[in-house]
């Protein structure tokens, strides 16, 4: 059984990375190398052969389906063991989430995870950590504060490419596809646009530090008015992205975290944690990471 005595033996971050390499390359390299052997299976085959179809159709099944069974088989282990071993598990869980290594709670998705008696037996004594909330571990690598700026590198790279967005719209226009022309044309206008706005913010969009949280948008915030802060994943296709949300002085405030330097959505997690820790440390507050 786990109990409120329990240290950490292994840190978030540690569990997280592990997890990543585990639940996401892998799956991802088993993806690319079940394509690359269809693809060399094909290109060995007479072009005349019933035994092209054959093999893209099989290759195909293997691509979708081997990440798939390879995910869910190994999801049961990475947990009894990031979870019987970080202490706050409260954090790992949303990170886990926000990260997508794991489904939600409610997720359909859970119905294919492969446990045996005993993973089903650890996973259920591993619920009990679930009853104590987490405890502040200072991480002593996080400075003062910690500064967020748009990539400029990534911007000018996107706004040099915004003209083939025209030339393309140009070319459906003489080939008389006006409705796809205009769209293209639409698409065009708004991504030059969201790009050149962000090449001209001057200055940091978003300062993390001990005193609070200040954005580009809505100034500084101190620890004292802010709360429900936490980071988020909006599931949009191609526009999906990771933000920061909290409440401060009766004003929700959302910000997107899409295209900043060194923006990884478990490591700004961890920042805001460490922060909010500090802070309800110097007033004598044990706050509850849940």
């Amino acid at each position: 059984m786990y109990n409120s005595q329990d240290v950490s033996t292994v840190t978030v971050e540690e569990a997280i990375a592990k997890g990543r390499k585990l639940l996401v390359w892998t799956p991802l390299a088993i993806m690319f190398g079940a394509i690359l052997c269809t693809g060399i299976g094909i290109a060995t085959i007479p072009n005349d052969s019933i035994w092209i179809l054959i093999c893209g159709f099989s290759g195909f099944f293997l691509i979708i389906t081997l990440p798939f069974i390879f995910y869910f088989r190994v999801l049961a282990g990475w947990r009894i063991w990031a979870f019987g071993n970080v202490r706050n598990v409260h954090e790992l869980k949303h990170m886990s989430q926000i990260c997508r290594l794991t489904p939600k709670d409610d997720s359909f998705w859970w119905r294919f995870e492969k446990k045996t008696l005993e993973q089903k037996q650890k996973l259920e004594e591993i619920q009990d950590k679930f009853n104590l909330p987490d405890i502040f571990e200072d991480d002593l690598n996080i400075p003062f504060e910690t500064v967020y700026n748009y990539a400029k590198v990534n911007n000018y790279v996107y706004f040099i490419m915004t003209p083939v967005y025209f030339i393309g719209a140009a070319v459906l226009l003489l080939l008389h596809q006006t409705l796809i022309g205009l769209l293209l044309l639409a698409s065009g206008l708004v991504f030059g646009y969201t790009t050149y706005k962000r090449l001209r913010i001057k200055g940091p969009v978003l300062i993390l530090s001990n005193d609070g949280i200040t954005t580009n948008t809505n100034g500084f915030h101190p620890w004292r008015d802010i709360s429900n802060e936490k980071i988020f994943y909006v599931s949009a296709g191609k526009a999906s992205y990771y933000g920061l949300s909290y409440d401060a002085n009766g004003e929700h405030v959302k910000l997107s975290l899409k295209e900043l330097t060194g923006m990884r959505s478990y490591k700004v997690d961890h920042v805001l944690r460490t922060y909010r820790g500090r802070y309800e440390s110097t007033i004598g507050n044990k706050h509850s990471f849940q």
